[in-house]
């Protein structure tokens, strides 16, 4: 698993742009701090291919500047099969299925602060 506190989402387009073999070699891969208040927001689509393109929008405190949070969690569709997903005000909980090994796994994969919990 892989994961990256991003500032924004203009920062792992640019982690994309620079080692896109590295960024892609995971299974799992978790942002936080995506700063995106859309859900499924098209930005994502770059990921659609290759993973399952999990998301939870950041939320707008005050009308001005930048929203706040926002999580972005992908699961390799090559390797895993999705089977339920559940979004909470801070926290993605998935339930995957390892292809290889028929291994069930139900966690709390991304929270906001980046711990992962079991």
């Amino acid at each position: 698993m892989y994961f990256w506190n991003s500032r924004g989402f203009a920062n792992i387009t640019n982690l994309l742009a620079k080692d896109r073999n590295y960024f892609f070699s995971h299974d799992i891969i978790g942002f936080c701090e995506t700063f995106i208040e859309i859900k499924n927001c098209s930005r994502f689509d770059v990921f659609t291919s290759e993973f399952f393109v999990l998301d939870h929008p950041a939320t707008r405190i005050s009308r001005g500047g930048r929203a706040s949070g926002g999580l972005l969690l992908l699961v390799k569709k090559a390797n895993f099969d999705l089977c339920h997903v559940e979004c909470f005000s801070d926290a993605i909980a998935a339930t995957v299925i390892h292809k290889k090994t028929a291994e069930v796994c139900r966690r709390t994969l991304l929270h906001i602060t980046g711990e992962e919990r079991y």
